[in-house]
């Protein structure tokens, strides 16, 4: 869990509340781990073991992004933001996975707005990155605030919490 770029910040007690609730969930080489189109699609994945590749529609085929190795995520954007972007994660190899549904962090974001502050601060720098299309929405101009604050705002609706 410490692997997770947006849990950095929290501290023991609050990873030990976030790891009592993931599911496990087993995949063989070439299974569909976790699409955009999926209809809950606001999970972190955390591969345990295996691994997998990120790709996204291109020119119809797919282009590979990047591979997950056990300890790597996905998904953060979404749990956190409730964002969804176009990647689609496979299996390369048998892999275990583990899922946090985004119901699991609201009462960690609840108890203290500055957790949510932080969480926001390292997904900004990592989309930024990227370079990452978060969704058609998220072209929020720079006068605005930027990534950073339209992240914020995000997590504050999807979450439904006054930050």
């Amino acid at each position: 869990m410490r692997n997770v770029l947006i849990f950095q910040t929290l501290d023991d007690a609050e990873i030990a509340e976030l790891a009592g609730q993931l599911t496990l969930h087993e995949f063989d080489g070439d299974d569909t781990i976790y699409t955009a189109a999926d209809e809950g699609g606001h999970e972190l994945h955390i591969l345990a073991r295996g691994v997998a590749k990120v790709v996204v529609p291109k020119d119809g085929r797919e282009a590979e992004l990047r591979r997950l190795a056990p300890g790597d995520s996905v998904g953060q954007s979404g749990i956190l933001a409730g964002v969804r972007t176009g990647v689609v994660v496979r299996a390369l190899t048998r892999a275990t996975v583990f899922r946090l549904d985004k119901s699991a962090l609201t009462p960690i974001l609840a108890r203290g707005p500055e957790v949510a502050r932080e969480m926001c601060r390292p997904l900004s720098v990592h989309h930024e990155s990227e370079k990452m299309l978060l969704a058609t929405s998220a072209t929020a101009d720079e006068g605005s605030g930027g990534l950073l604050q339209w992240i914020r705002d995000g997590v504050r609706r999807f979450h439904e919490l006054a930050l």
